[in-house]
């Protein structure tokens, strides 16, 4: 600087730099302003949208179906009409509970999937006149052919469930699909369900309908598709109708007989078929009673823990 200046002259231009930098200063923190301004208003807008246009992510819907035929196979599962119910408590989205939009898709996807795995286990799980497992188990019931308890289960739990059972899991899944809902059974027991083709309704709780118009259902009958042994109703009303009778606890004494007789009584049933060999069919089925006496004793002394409610 010029040392010819006085030191008023100095202090001016000192003066006039600071103002010159705090206006400066001044219009970035107001530019800065606005931009935070824009960017709150830009993701309030974004936030906006994904609310309007939320959808499930495939993995998600992946883990919903995963989940949804985990569940309806396990052994403590004893009301398949409401099971989406459960399966959506149970799914622990947290991105979707507490925000009614996103509850209301996730219910609707949820109902959607459970509704086709239910589908799925009547028409190739259980009782559909089909190729799969459910052919076996109707060609079982009418008598032309069939699979032994052992294959059956197996094939169920390879189609349905989701990782590795153990041994005491098994004996659970063994009882729960020899004699809950679908169960071969109740097919034995009700032949007459064999030629019923079933009427349906149509559940449109979570479809959209006009403010104005309350609910309504309308059935349907099913035409061109082969009949059911059982509907969903009569098979959780009949199992709501035996857990009153002989109690939740499955180590209660009206279960365990009712147990052992119904695996002697589905081993005798199926096995002669099964086996191919109509000479020694009344032999194997005598054996095969004796070996699932066993089973059912195996069965009850490793599944202590299983309790089932009352639907």
């Amino acid at each position: 600087m010029d040392g010819d200046l006085s030191k008023a002259d100095i202090i001016t231009r000192m003066y006039i730099l600071a103002t010159i930098q705090s206006d400066i200063s001044e219009h970035q923190c107001a530019a800065e302003k606005v931009k935070v301004h824009d960017l709150a208003s830009l993701m309030a807008d974004m936030r906006i949208r994904l609310e309007m246009t939320f959808v499930l992510m495939p993995e998600q819907k992946a883990n919903i179906c995963s989940r949804a035929m985990d569940l309806i196979i396990a052994p403590t599962c004893t009301n398949f009409k409401l099971y989406h119910i459960e399966l959506e408590a149970a799914l622990l989205l947290t991105n979707v509970f507490s925000n009614p939009a996103r509850e209301k898709i996730l219910a609707m996807h949820v109902w959607h999937v459970c509704s086709n795995v239910q589908n799925t286990l009547r028409e190739d799980g259980y009782l559909a006149n089909s190729t799969c497992v459910g052919a076996q188990l109707w060609n079982g019931v009418v008598g032309h052919s069939a699979v032994t308890l052992t294959r059956f289960v197996y094939d169920i739990l390879h189609k349905f469930k989701r990782g590795e059972v153990d041994v005491q899991q098994e004996h659970g899944y063994t009882i729960h699909l020899t004699l809950l809902m679908y169960q071969r059974r109740f097919a034995i027991e009700h032949p007459e369900l064999l030629n019923v083709v079933e009427v349906e309704e149509e559940d449109i709780t979570y479809a959209e309908t006009n403010e104005n118009t309350p609910p309504r259902k309308h059935q349907r009958t099913v035409t061109g598709r082969k009949p059911r042994v059982a509907g969903v109703c009569q098979v959780d009303l009949w199992f709501k109708t035996e857990v009153t009778a002989r109690g939740v606890n499955l180590m209660g004494g009206g279960w365990k007989d009712y147990v052992k007789d119904t695996i002697d009584h589905d081993t005798a049933h199926f096995a002669p078929a099964a086996l191919g060999n109509q000479t020694h069919s009344m032999v194997a089925a005598r054996s095969s009673v004796s070996a699932a006496t066993d089973t059912y004793m195996q069965c009850f002394s490793k599944c202590t823990q299983i309790k089932w409610g009352g639907g």
